[in-house]
């Protein structure tokens, strides 16, 4: 499921809510180009939150093979 605004905005609340369990369910249905975007817009706090998740998933290879230079590099 493509990342819009509204799914934005929910998980990056439930990153702040620090609802792991949840954010892993969320982005369990997504693939890995639209997890990549929501990078663009999370906080540095947010973007370590989201790879730890990642990793727990075994999603994070996916993910960060789709990131940007930039957002990859400051990771």
């Amino acid at each position: 499921m493509p990342a819009t605004r509204t799914h934005t905005e929910y998980v990056r609340r439930l990153l702040n809510l620090g609802s792991r369990r949840r954010v892993a369910r969320v982005i369990a249905s997504m693939h890995p180009a639209d997890i990549a975007e929501l990078f663009s817009v999370l906080t540095p706090a947010e973007r370590k939150l989201l790879i730890e998740i990642l990793f727990t998933q075994r999603k994070a290879g996916e993910v960060l093979a789709e990131l940007p230079q930039g957002i990859l590099t400051d990771l």
